[in-house]
């Protein structure tokens, strides 16, 4: 079913709010395994700890936030899924001009949460009003957060008044890149990333680059292109270099003896790493690049 056709039954199930599906029941035994979860990655990250603490303390701070995006959903889902549904409501009422719309758009209502299961929010305009809704209050949760939680909600609504704020302004428009530049640097530098993943395993660049370029269907000099010229310009040298070694240095660690590592974390983690750059993610990161190549393209015209 298109969205068209989800909108346009909005108003039959909106109707009657008390033919609403009933929400899945909480559970308490996951929500209390991860609270448990986060204290311990809590306790052996502390300080306080000296040395020891510092251990794979990036990986850890990452798994914690995770964490906490599963026991947001868990918790609070329902309370997302509501605002998402008004955002759809509001984008319906727009695109409609139905009095009933606006007037339902307005009112509480049940079927908000559970529309916000069932239908994209399409227009950015209505995609910036619910993510400034969600950021605003979980960034100011947080001290670190509150600037971001005061400034970065502001500014995605003033984009839809055509003001653009510091926090979300356009740093430079990159030299050689049309188009959305830094969708698809992003894009390319995945792309060279597998090259120096399989330098790191010990095959020479030029076979590296050959099956790479046979996957996304370029010639290796474009690859070369991209290393050389355009992702520097767009993304800076500093940057650009600290991520392909990252990507050689993984290679070098599968094809060395795992034994090596210390901790079954790291070996987890590399694991983890390596699956970046399999032969499948290749592939699919190649159909990814040229989805983007006519995305972006759609959004420059």
């Amino acid at each position: 079913m298109t969205n068209d056709q989800k909108y346009s039954s909005v108003i039959d199930r909106l109707r009657d709010d008390y033919n609403v599906e009933a929400r899945s029941p909480l559970d308490r035994k996951v929500v209390d395994q991860l609270i448990d979860e986060l204290i311990s990655l809590s306790n052996k990250t502390d300080p306080d700890l000296g040395p020891i603490s510092v251990a794979e303390k990036d990986r850890l701070a990452d798994e914690a936030l995770h964490k906490i995006g599963d026991i947001l959903d868990h918790l609070a889902g329902w309370a997302i899924r509501h605002h998402a549904g008004q955002a759809i409501l509001e984008q319906l009422s727009e695109n409609r001009r139905s009095p009933e719309v606006s007037l339902i758009t307005r009112a509480d209502s049940h079927m908000k949460e559970l529309l916000g299961n069932d239908v994209n929010i399409v227009r950015p305009d209505a995609q910036r009003r619910f993510a400034a809704r969600i950021l605003r209050p979980v960034f100011s949760a947080s001290p670190a957060g509150q600037l971001i939680g005061a400034n970065l909600p502001m500014a995605l609504e003033a984009l839809n008044y055509g003001e653009t704020q510091p926090v979300v302004r356009l740093q430079s428009k990159s030299e050689g890149v049309r188009g959305a530049a830094y969708t698809l640097a992003v894009a390319k530098l995945k792309a060279i990333c597998h090259v120096h993943y399989r330098i790191g395993l010990g095959q020479t660049k030029g076979a590296a680059m050959g099956l790479v370029s046979e996957s996304y269907g370029f010639a290796k000099s474009t690859f070369d292109t991209w290393e050389r010229r355009d992702l520097p310009r767009s993304l800076g040298s500093e940057h650009v270099s600290e991520v392909l070694t990252s990507a050689q240095d993984v290679g070098k660690l599968n094809a060395s003896s795992q034994s090596t590592l210390k901790s079954e974390q790291s070996k987890t983690q590399l694991q983890i790493d390596s699956s970046r750059f399999s032969e499948e993610q290749l592939s699919s990161d190649a159909k990814t690049y040229h989805m983007l190549t006519r995305l972006t393209a759609d959004w420059s015209n």
